[in-house]
Protein backbone atom coordinates (compact mmCIF):
# COMPACT_ATOMS: atom_id res chain seq x y z
CA UNK A 1 0.00 0.00 0.00
CA UNK A 2 2.93 2.32 0.56
CA UNK A 3 4.20 2.18 -3.00
CA UNK A 4 4.53 5.71 -4.32
CA UNK A 5 4.61 7.23 -0.85
CA UNK A 6 7.61 9.27 0.27
CA UNK A 7 9.18 8.93 3.71
CA UNK A 8 7.29 12.03 4.83
CA UNK A 9 4.05 10.55 3.53
CA UNK A 10 4.66 7.38 5.58
CA UNK A 11 5.26 9.50 8.70
CA UNK A 12 1.87 11.16 8.13
CA UNK A 13 0.19 7.76 7.65
CA UNK A 14 1.68 6.52 10.93
CA UNK A 15 0.59 9.63 12.81
CA UNK A 16 -2.93 9.35 11.42
CA UNK A 17 -3.12 5.65 12.32
CA UNK A 18 -1.92 6.42 15.87
CA UNK A 19 -4.54 9.14 16.29
CA UNK A 20 -7.52 6.88 15.52
CA UNK A 21 -7.53 5.07 18.91
CA UNK A 22 -7.11 8.44 20.63
CA UNK A 23 -10.08 9.88 18.77
CA UNK A 24 -12.16 6.87 19.81
CA UNK A 25 -11.16 7.39 23.44
CA UNK A 26 -11.95 11.11 23.31
CA UNK A 27 -15.34 10.32 21.81
CA UNK A 28 -16.05 7.89 24.68
CA UNK A 29 -14.93 10.47 27.24
CA UNK A 30 -17.22 13.08 25.66
CA UNK A 31 -20.18 10.67 25.70
CA UNK A 32 -19.58 9.74 29.32
CA UNK A 33 -19.18 13.38 30.35
CA UNK A 34 -22.58 14.16 28.81
CA UNK A 35 -24.09 11.24 30.70
CA UNK A 36 -22.65 12.43 34.00
CA UNK A 37 -19.41 10.55 34.49
CA UNK A 38 -15.97 9.92 33.16
CA UNK A 39 -14.61 6.44 32.54
CA UNK A 40 -12.15 5.38 35.23
CA UNK A 41 -8.82 4.21 33.87
CA UNK A 42 -9.83 4.73 30.26
CA UNK A 43 -6.97 4.14 27.86
CA UNK A 44 -6.67 4.29 24.10
CA UNK A 45 -6.69 0.99 22.28
CA UNK A 46 -3.80 -0.42 20.29
CA UNK A 47 -3.18 0.73 16.74
CA UNK A 48 -4.58 -1.92 14.40
CA UNK A 49 -4.26 -2.85 10.76
CA UNK A 50 -7.69 -1.25 10.24
CA UNK A 51 -6.27 2.02 11.58
CA UNK A 52 -3.49 1.85 8.98
CA UNK A 53 -5.97 0.98 6.23
CA UNK A 54 -8.06 4.02 7.14
CA UNK A 55 -4.94 6.20 7.36
CA UNK A 56 -3.82 5.14 3.88
CA UNK A 57 -7.33 5.86 2.59
CA UNK A 58 -7.21 9.43 3.90
CA UNK A 59 -3.52 10.25 3.33
CA UNK A 60 -2.63 10.62 -0.31
CA UNK A 61 0.86 10.25 -1.76
CA UNK A 62 2.62 13.54 -2.39
CA UNK A 63 4.78 11.79 -4.98
CA UNK A 64 1.71 10.91 -7.06
CA UNK A 65 0.38 14.43 -6.69
CA UNK A 66 3.54 15.87 -8.26
CA UNK A 67 4.29 13.05 -10.73
CA UNK A 68 2.96 15.00 -13.72
CA UNK A 69 5.08 18.02 -12.81
CA UNK A 70 8.17 15.81 -12.56
CA UNK A 71 7.45 14.31 -15.98
CA UNK A 72 6.95 17.76 -17.48
CA UNK A 73 10.22 19.01 -15.94
CA UNK A 74 12.12 15.98 -17.25
CA UNK A 75 10.74 16.38 -20.77
CA UNK A 76 11.58 20.08 -20.78
CA UNK A 77 14.96 20.12 -19.04
CA UNK A 78 16.08 16.47 -18.93
CA UNK A 79 16.88 14.47 -15.86
CA UNK A 80 19.25 15.71 -13.18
Amino acid sequence: KAEGYSGSDIVLVCKEAAMRPLRTLLSQIDENAINGGLPVGARPGLVSADDFDAAFATTKSSVQAYAERYKQWESEFGSA
